[in-house]
């Protein structure tokens, strides 16, 4: 239509064109009487001629403009002719989408019908599934209350339980505190005794130099032993000259006797600070000048002494056989010893699992204390040594009170070791009683914890069947919404096949009125579903606050 309007638009404009051609020609036609009438003829005659030729001219400028309106027309007219033809084609072609608009409107009506009665059947579903939904979340409300009551009569007593473990919080805090106390003690113990183990690293580390000092003086007189072995034989032969000189000696004899008690009551005493040092740590700096002085008043008599060593090798034999007495005498008390610290070692590793730290100081300072009397016991071996040779060299006479002086030395050393293994089993004792009162303290705050424990974890088991219940609603309530979802995505569906029957109503004008009743029918069945969607949902808010 748009295309035949606008081909008789260009035909009336081509008319008028030529319309106004003709006009023009006989307008000229029109005008040649008037040059008639004038006076001058031949002028007159002469414009005649100029426009007869004009007008011939003319009139084949409008032949050939008629030539040109006439192909012009002609192929307007031959166009308008295949315009017509195409309209025909467009016509057929509008009538066959009118057939098969209105064979697929047919058709949209039976699946609306279909439609419908499939709606119609999942609503009754649906309608039938949220009843008995609803029925059971009822039921499930009332169990969950009944569940409730029993939870809050089972709670009452579990409310005094945990006011009574709340009134035993404070002695158990009490206990804490008090345990507390003791560890910041044992705190402050074990800084004191890490400063006096380190006072005893220098101290040992001190007495270790002046042990090794005095071992080497040992192997050197060890050596001038050997040498005065082998000048042994060479001086028996120079005994006989030697008696000569022996009432001499005897004259010296007291004298010597003097010395050798002075010696030996200074080898004494410096056993016994010796000893007292091993047993009070903290006083092991303020002694040590004193016995390095001592030992420096010792090598001074022994250089003393070194020069009368060519007098005094009679008894040399007899003296180290005695000397190795003593010196196995010595080695079974150390024995002793060690089998002393062996069972304190055992006892502490049982204090150990109560008191781990506070024994492991103490074990460190026995072993240290064992160390420092370990050296003091060598320092005492080296300077015996040396007491004995100088003993040996200065007393080859006065074997009775040599050997009386080394058994006194070894009744002391017993009892020192005595008393130090009494002191040892008393702390023993009590490390063990205060083990057993920990011990017994941890088991009853044990109990205490397990009886705790145990009705924290019945609480939770309930919190859990709780939970697990309210996941369960929550999951029944989420299966609402997505049923409720499904079914805002069948309205939707509906809802675009209406508008597409819609969109198809419009090109069919006969079927109008009754899409327009069938569309009414649809939207009221669509407000329907959107009425059963919000009470669906208004009961799935109901659940959902009700878990």
């Amino acid at each position: 239509l748009r295309r035949r309007g606008q081909h008789r638009a260009r035909a009336a404009s081509a008319a008028r064109a030529a319309g106004g051609v003709l006009g023009g020609i006989l307008g000229e036609y029109v005008s040649l009487p008037q040059c008639l009438g004038t006076n001058n003829a031949e002028s007159e005659f002469g414009k005649l001629e100029v426009a007869i030729k004009q007008q011939e001219e003319r009139a084949s400028q409008a032949e050939n403009m008629m030539n040109t309106m006439r192909e012009m027309l002609e192929s307007k007219v031959e166009e308008e002719k295949n315009a017509n033809a195409q309209l025909r084609a467009e016509m057929e072609e509008l009538k066959r989408q009118i057939g098969f608009a209105q064979d697929s409107h047919s058709q949209a009506v039976a699946q609306i019908e279909a439609t419908k009665t499939r709606l119609q059947l999942k609503v009754d579903t649906l309608t039938r599934e949220l009843t008995a939904e609803k029925e059971s979340v009822e039921g499930l409300e009332e169990r969950t209350n009944r569940h409730v009551e029993e939870l809050q009569a089972k709670i009452q007593p579990r409310a005094a339980e945990a006011s009574q473990l709340r009134q035993q919080r404070q002695l158990m805090q009490g206990e804490v505190r008090r345990l507390t106390d003791q560890v910041v003690a044992i705190g402050e113990e074990k800084a004191a005794v890490t400063s006096q183990l380190g006072t005893m690293a220098e101290v040992s580390g001190e007495l270790r130099r002046h042990i090794a000092a005095e071992e080497e003086e040992r192997l050197q007189l060890q050596d001038q032993l050997a040498t005065l072995a082998a000048e042994k034989e060479q001086l028996q032969a120079r005994i006989a000259t030697g008696q000569a000189a022996e009432g001499n000696l005897l004259k010296q004899r007291a004298l010597i006797q003097e010395e050798v008690a002075r010696l030996t009551r200074r080898v004494v005493g410096a056993g016994d600070e010796q000893a007292a040092a091993a047993g009070q740590c903290s006083a092991a700096l303020a002694k040590q000048a004193e016995l390095e002085s001592r030992v420096k008043a010792v090598e001074e008599e022994r250089l003393q002494v070194e020069g009368q060593i060519s007098g005094w090798k009679a008894g040399s034999a007899q003296l180290e056989a005695e000397l190795a007495a003593a010196r196995g005498a010595t080695a079974e008390v150390l024995q002793q010893r060690e089998l002393v610290r062996g069972e304190v070692s055992r006892l502490t590793e049982k204090v150990v699992e109560s008191e781990a730290d506070k024994d492991m100081l103490r074990g460190e300072i026995a072993a240290r204390a064992a160390g420092a009397a370990e050296l003091l016991g060598r320092a005492e071996e080296v300077r015996g040594e040396s007491a004995a040779l100088e003993e040996r060299i200065l007393a080859a006479k006065e074997e009775g009170s040599q050997l009386e002086a080394a058994a006194g030395e070894r009744e002391r050393e017993r009892s020192r070791v005595l008393a130090q293994r009494s002191m040892m089993q008393g702390e023993v004792g009590r490390l063990t009683d205060k083990a057993v009162e920990a011990a017994g303290t941890s088991e009853r705050l044990q109990r205490m914890f397990a009886a705790t424990e145990e009705e924290s974890s019945r609480l939770w088991e309930t919190a859990k069947a709780l939970e697990t219940r309210k996941l369960g609603l929550e999951e029944r309530a989420a299966a609402i919404e997505s049923d409720r979802g499904k079914l805002s995505k069948r309205i939707q569906s509906l809802f675009s096949e209406m508008q597409g029957l819609e969109a198809k109503a419009a090109t069919a004008e006969g079927d109008k009125s009754q899409l327009e009743e069938e569309l009414k029918g649809i939207k009221k069945k669509q407000e329907e579903l959107l009425q059963e969607l919000a009470r669906c949902t208004k009961d799935a808010q109901v659940i959902a606050s009700g878990a």
